[in-house]
């Protein structure tokens, strides 16, 4: 009640897994193979307590495979960004082409903010894309994963998800 009804901080409360459903740890849990100018798409997720960033490689089938993952502890976005910068370099090299899609609430500006999310980004040379001023992107966010977990290219889904990403699959 302090929380939902008063505003003030508490405890965040844990859902339930989103796809549980459609995922198939024995189809959907796998290791892509890796090739040099392949498309690594990180999506970011933006907020103090806990900004994330998922990290999707692409093949030449367009399958996805989110690769790694990352998530940050009660850290401002202008010390997350140059960490998942320099994950991006050792996980993956300089050998990817990079596409940045972030949350569209990341346009907004907090109440004691000088910038967006989208800016503090650009910023650090990171030019990420997301619609701004749409309200619907959750379900239809949820709408586009379902159909990436259900069609298969050549016998693989076209998401899977790397072992490596607990949280994701645990989320998932």
């Amino acid at each position: 009640i302090d929380r939902y009804i008063n505003g003030n901080w508490g405890t965040i409360i844990k859902g339930e897994p989103v796809y549980a459903k459609l995922l198939n740890a024995g189809l959907h849990i796998r290791i892509m193979d890796r090739f040099p100018g392949q498309t690594l798409i990180r999506g970011w997720d933006f907020g103090f307590n806990h900004p994330a960033v998922s990290f999707r490689l692409v093949d030449t089938y367009g399958r996805m495979n989110i690769a790694s993952e990352m998530l940050g502890e009660k850290v401002d976005l202008t010390e997350f960004v140059p960490q998942v910068l320099a994950k991006t370099d050792s996980v993956f090299g300089k050998n990817v082409r990079i596409l940045d899609y972030g949350d569209p609430r990341g346009h907004d500006k907090g109440p004691s903010a000088k910038e967006t999310c989208f800016d503090v980004l650009r910023d650090f040379g990171v030019n990420a894309i997301g619609e701004r001023g749409s309200r619907s992107y959750v379900e239809e966010g949820v709408k586009q994963v379902k159909k990436e977990l259900s069609l298969l290219i050549e016998g693989i889904p076209q998401l899977t998800i790397d072992p490596v990403c607990s949280l994701i699959r645990a989320a998932y």
